[in-house]
């Protein structure tokens, strides 16, 4: 399998970003994993990203989340190579920290090579 996991990645980002309304610093990826995996017809692989959403306003942030929850899993995400078969989001924590309000997102997509 060709090395695409960055840009998978790069991509989920972007597509979440558009999602959730926000651009630059406020999505911060935390953690990306790829595991390959394969079938008797697809090769492809799955991966996981944990991704902090950080704002000033808690109604902001609950905003951003719900339509991540709501878009995110609809997108188009284009990847050149690959297509995105499935993409799932999973809020993991909601809270207040020093720099303001954040959500953490567990998001899984599943790709297969094109």
């Amino acid at each position: 399998m060709r090395n695409v996991h960055g840009r998978v990645a790069g991509a989920v980002m972007r597509a979440m970003a558009q999602a959730a309304g926000v651009d630059g610093p406020a999505l911060i990826l935390d953690d990306a994993v790829a595991t390959p995996w394969a079938s008797v017809t697809f090769a492809g692989a799955r991966h996981v990203l944990a991704v902090t959403l950080h704002g000033a306003d808690e109604g902001a942030v609950k905003a951003a989340v719900e339509r991540l929850l709501a878009q995110l899993p609809e997108m188009e995400i284009p990847l050149v190579g690959e297509i995105v078969a499935d993409v799932m989001v999973a809020l993991e924590a909601l809270g207040e920290g020093q720099a303001g309000c954040f959500a953490v997102l567990k998001v899984e997509v599943l790709t297969v090579e094109d």
